[in-house]
């Protein structure tokens, strides 16, 4: 099945676009954050610009390693490790403690089944849900590569269940673009489902059944987490966020002021990116390549040019498999200012008109 290009590129542009509203908020009390960022609706970290953290980084990531994995969760894992390699390399700012141990371990000579710690942070929760929208369909497979790209970093496994859940609410998020939102009492359901029997799901099950009582009741995400005991804000455990993001997302599935709050993982997927408010992301490099990106079309509907920058084509490996990224070439033969940059994965493609499509992949069989 080849996922909806929309879908997949509202779901990075929303969960950026969601975690740089909420960066200056992270680790302040509701007040505080209140009184120092009153206005949520716009960015607030340097001169009304925003900076995404390394949850919208590690999405980005994930992208590119799905891209090279050939739909081998084994392949994957071992390029999303070594990927987490080099991004640790650069001394990112922000980053949890069990996600920058884990690539120390890494670095360290740990394999990527082991290097995870027990940790039950909501990391991995920030890489789930383009795994969702690419891979919901396939639930084994789903498992197999949420599992993999949850033990890379954490071992507890609260964090993958937390992380199934998401990915399955943003598989159902794009499923339902154009049409009514996913019932919340169904949706529990498919997660008890996705999760199996496993004991370490049933906090989070009696977290998500108090969501749909209070949903029921029409009350306030502030109302919700209270319910939860999170009178002073919520805290970066899965188990915390998790619940209260879902929450936020299902009382407004198409309102993105209240879909972008901090750490929000369904962002954008019901929709096409290009109906995000235009002063969250149509400026700068970004807005550029998402404007050009929804513009290159051939004759026939399809993209001229495909892949995220930076990944690395399974085709040109020589490794068949259900997933493929497209081979671009210059049209002018010479370097350009414009050549796709792989640094920070999906944001900066100038120039995308230099380049036309050679290879009909990128496609999820």
């Amino acid at each position: 099945m080849t996922p909806d290009r929309d879908a997949v590129s509202g779901c990075l542009l929303g969960l950026a676009v969601g975690d740089a509203l909420g960066l200056p908020c992270e680790n302040l009390s509701a007040r505080r954050a209140g009184r120092l960022f009153p206005h949520l609706d716009r960015y607030q970290f340097f001169f009304r610009r925003g900076a995404f953290s390394d949850d919208t980084e590690h999405a980005c990531l994930t992208g590119q390693a799905l891209l090279a994995s050939g739909g081998d969760p084994a392949v994957f894992l071992r390029d999303l490790a070594w990927r987490l390699r080099w991004w640790a390399a650069g001394l990112p700012a922000g980053t949890g403690r069990a996600t920058i141990t884990a690539c120390a371990r890494l670095w360290l000579g740990w394999s990527p089944e082991r290097s995870g710690v027990f940790s039950a942070g909501n990391g991995p929760a920030m890489r789930a849900p383009l795994l969702g929208t690419c891979l919901g369909p396939d639930r084994e497979r789903l498992r197999a590569f949420v599992r993999a790209s949850t033990r890379v970093t954490h071992a507890d496994t609260k964090a993958e269940c937390g992380a199934l859940a998401v990915a399955w609410a943003a598989h159902r998020s794009a499923t339902t673009r154009g049409a009514a939102p996913p019932d919340p009492a169904a949706l529990v359901d498919e997660v008890r489902d996705l999760t199996g029997a496993e004991p370490a799901s049933a906090k989070l099950l009696v977290s998500l059944g108090t969501a749909v009582s209070c949903l029921r009741d029409n009350r306030t995400t502030e109302e919700f987490a209270a319910a939860l005991g999170l009178t002073r804000g919520v805290s970066g455990y899965m188990y915390h966020t998790v619940p209260v993001a879902l929450y936020a997302w299902l009382r407004h599935p198409d309102d993105y002021r209240a879909r972008c709050s901090p750490r929000s993982a369904a962002a954008a997927t019901r929709t096409r990116s290009r109906r995000l408010p235009a002063r969250w992301w149509g400026h700068g490099s970004a807005g550029r390549a998402s404007r050009r990106s929804g513009s290159a079309k051939s004759s026939t509907g399809r993209a001229r040019y495909g892949g995220w920058p930076g990944s690395r084509s399974a085709s040109a490996r020589g490794r068949g498999g259900p997933i493929r990224s497209a081979r671009t070439r210059s049209r002018c033969g010479h370097s350009r200012p414009g050549t796709p940059r792989s640094w920070r994965g999906f944001w900066f493609t100038p120039h995308a008109g230099c380049y036309r499509r050679t290879d009909p992949g990128n496609k999820f069989v």
